[in-house]
């Protein structure tokens, strides 16, 4: 009984480098990285926001993101933020300091409106330490103005509460 003849094997022979097809392998490992990053990338910015229905046209989010612009006087004063209060002598008569901040994204002009300065433990509807006439003729799109104003009141500046105990709030000019 004979038996059959084992295959033959391809033996390379000594200082011959084998054949291989293909890719190297570090190739093969950035495609495979680029594809990860990619999709998600697509994941996140696009089929996440899609079902939440968060996906809005550029315009429409540019438009979403920039403040409107202020229109009547009433609504100019939302946009005015007065804080930086400080307190001082000067010819034994008080003064006030004051930055009036304007949050707008356009130029705001024609101001006037009355600042009322209040004490930190005031309630609501307490009659204000002071009360100040507001005009301003311009005040540049996001960006703050020292004013300088005598404050009306019989005390001394060091008979005034300090700094950190005082806060303005804005209303329309009466």
């Amino acid at each position: 009984m004979s038996f059959p003849a084992p295959p033959q094997q391809y033996m390379p022979q000594p200082g011959q480098k084998e054949a291989r097809g293909g890719l190297p392998g570090w190739a093969i490992a950035l495609v495979v990285g680029g594809v990860l990053v990619l999709g998600g990338y697509l994941i996140v910015n696009v089929l996440i926001p899609s079902m939440r229905g968060d996906g809005a046209s550029p315009e429409v989010a540019s438009a979403k993101s920039e403040p409107p612009t202020p229109g009547s006087p009433a609504e100019t004063l939302k946009y005015l933020e007065v804080t930086g209060l400080r307190l001082s002598e000067s010819k034994q008569k008080a003064q006030i300091t004051m930055a009036i901040i304007n949050h707008a994204a356009a130029d705001l002009t024609d101001i006037e409106a009355t600042v009322l300065i209040h004490t930190t433990k005031d309630k609501p509807g307490d009659t204000p330490l002071a009360q100040l006439e507001l005009k301003l003729p311009t005040i540049p799109a996001n960006s703050v103005r020292d004013i300088n104003m005598p404050f009306p009141t019989k005390l001394r500046a060091y008979e005034l509460p300090d700094w950190q105990f005082l806060r303005a709030e804005v209303v329309p000019h009466k």
